[in-house]
């Protein structure tokens, strides 16, 4: 377990200072947009989510997380440039599999952060409208709890139930997974598989959300399809690793 969790340690100082600096800026984008969104006295009469939504958050949020998959894309791809870190990483003594899951476990952990201050800024959000409303404006009492209780995007990063809970996981997973099966499939030269797998995952994607709109049989359906698409993303990315396909 050390030799893993050594190499945990070691992606995730790879991306640290990299994933503050992205956070930083997600954050201090989106307060700026949402002060302007406010100077417009109309706005304050919105819903907490409906305000957040016109700022523009799920937009941002979603396009600084692109950003963030392609650093962690980045960094693999690191591994093969410059000392070329992957041979030294293949042969550490252990097994080939560690240098996978510390990989999928640094993507995941580096999602999670990055979700954990967007909640963060959320919240912080909400203190900095309801501290700014005008006395004559009748404040909801509760509004952040329903914000997260009635808005789509709000439920993925902040699953208030076990049904949005195990949707966040499936997604959580199947990008960790995907970020590092893309690379590895180009490196081994199977680039249209990858693609073929990815398109598949984007579609259902798409089909499970927004998570108000869909019936609980075509949710669970693509949700299936997910999770074996992420199953075979896994299996080979350990098996490619394994048998040196990378190199």
């Amino acid at each position: 377990m050390k030799k893993i969790f050594h190499l945990i340690n070691f992606e995730l100082n790879n991306v640290l200072k990299k994933l503050l600096f992205l956070c930083f800026s997600m954050i201090l984008t989106e307060i700026i947009l949402l002060c302007i969104t406010i100077s417009n006295g109309k706005n304050y009469y919105l819903r907490f989510e409906d305000l957040l939504k016109t700022a523009g958050y799920p937009v941002i949020f979603f396009l600084f997380l692109a950003v963030l998959l392609a650093l962690l894309i980045f960094n693999f791809y690191c591994n093969f440039f410059g000392s070329r870190e992957i041979y030294t990483l293949m042969t550490l003594p252990g097994s080939r599999n560690n240098l996978f899951y510390s990989k999928f476990t640094c993507s995941v952990l580096s999602i999670l952060f990055y979700t954990a201050v967007q909640i963060a800024g959320i919240y912080f959000s909400y203190f900095v409208v309801y501290s700014t409303i005008p006395e004559d404006i009748p404040v909801m009492n509760n509004a952040l709890l329903l914000a997260f209780l009635r808005s789509d995007f709000l439920r993925i990063i902040l699953p208030l139930d076990p049904f949005s809970l195990s949707v966040s996981i499936i997604c959580l997973v199947s990008i960790s997974a995907a970020v590092n099966f893309a690379v590895i499939c180009e490196r081994s030269r199977k680039i249209f598989r990858a693609v073929f797998i990815l398109i598949i995952i984007f579609i259902d994607f798409i089909s499970v959300f927004p998570l108000y709109e869909q019936t609980i049989w075509k949710t669970l359906f693509c949700a299936a399809i997910i999770i074996v698409c992420t199953v075979y993303m896994i299996q080979y990315s350990v098996k490619a690793l394994k048998s040196s396909l990378i190199l």
